[in-house]
């Protein structure tokens, strides 16, 4: 399936999820959102990592793979809380949630674009030649202690 489009089922799955939580009348019905979380978070997680890997210069896959951590899990959730709470307490929890998935959607058309018009594409999935990797990790850390 490839990881440009796992990235955009993932981020259409966060959608659907939104629009659940939205359309809530009791507790009960948020099951089938919290269901689909684990698709989405692992779909978007394994997806984004092997991105992250595969743009990596030389060396630098486990720098560009902290980035990516540290985005989604200190930046990302952090602001989020803080943006999301703010939102809620201004137009309620309900609204919160549409909007948050019509701006998803609004991000996945423009993620859609992107993807058809850039050069390079990960559509057909590669299997990673770890060997690869290594040696050329290998080649940037002796460079990096030559500096």
């Amino acid at each position: 399936m490839g990881v440009d489009r796992i990235l955009v089922l993932s981020l259409v799955s966060y959608a659907v999820r939104f629009f659940i939580y939205a359309s809530m009348k009791r507790p009960m019905a948020g099951l089938p959102a919290e269901a689909l979380r684990g698709i989405t978070f692992g779909a978007f997680w394994s997806s984004a990592t092997i991105y992250a890997h595969r743009i990596s210069p030389p060396g630098m896959s486990a720098t560009f793979l902290s980035l990516l951590n540290a985005m989604y899990g200190g930046i990302g959730q952090s602001f989020g809380a803080v943006i999301g709470g703010k939102l809620q307490s201004w137009y309620g929890t309900v609204n919160t949630f549409m909007y948050a998935g019509i701006g998803d959607l609004i991000f996945i058309a423009l993620m859609i674009v992107y993807l058809a018009l850039r050069d390079t594409s990960f559509h057909a999935p590669k299997q990673i030649d770890m060997s690869i990797d290594m040696e050329r990790d290998k080649k940037g850390l002796e460079h990096a202690g030559k500096s």
